[in-house]
């Protein structure tokens, strides 16, 4: 009798006991799942950025060489014509100097619109990686922020499961007793 109630609250305790212990294993297991899911996404989001990058340095090396290439062959036709002027002035005067000096202007003008050219197209170079950039960077937000919330709903289901794992051992402890003690009293 007092042995079996012994009994009894030793398996109860058994099954508390027990059941706590599952719940630790779950909230470990859910834990590291969410983790895992975590630096993936980050992985992931951390790969999309540093292409990002990469794709944006090569764009602006381009858009080096075009300028350098425009804006050399603008000097070296504005320098071209400043040399003939050089020579137009030793060999005429007068009239000659003049129509030379329209050439000259021409010459200097076409390399200032050319200059202003290259500076709109880097902007818009500029702005077309700035966009691709956000771009990649979102994407791979958005993956991150979804991989964090499947992970919390299976370590929420998991964490469920175990739970109700544990209630029936605990439940089947307290019937076990409330069984023996109703029992006893009928034995009475």
């Amino acid at each position: 009798t007092l042995r079996t109630v012994s009994g009894c609250l030793n398996a109860w305790t058994a099954a508390v006991a027990e059941s706590a212990r599952l719940r630790a294993v779950a909230e470990r297991a859910a834990a590291r799942l969410t983790a895992r899911g975590v630096l993936g996404a980050f992985a992931t989001w951390k790969e999309a950025f540093v292409e990002g990058s990469r794709v944006r340095t090569l764009l602006l090396r381009v858009a080096v060489r075009m300028r350098s290439r425009s804006l050399s062959a603008a000097f070296l036709g504005w320098s071209s014509a400043a040399s003939w002027l050089r020579k137009v002035r030793r060999v005429t005067s007068g009239t000659l100097t003049r129509m030379s000096n329209r050439t000259m202007a021409a010459a200097f003008t076409a390399w200032v619109v050319n200059c202003g050219d290259v500076k709109r197209a880097r902007g818009m170079l500029q702005r077309a990686v700035g966009r691709f950039r956000r771009v990649h960077l979102g994407q791979g937000f958005a993956r991150w922020c979804e991989e964090v919330a499947t992970r919390k709903r299976h370590g929420h289901a998991a964490l469920l499961v175990v739970r109700r794992l544990g209630n029936r051992t605990t439940a089947a402890a307290f019937t076990a007793w409330a069984v023996w003690r109703r029992e006893r009293r009928q034995l009475r």
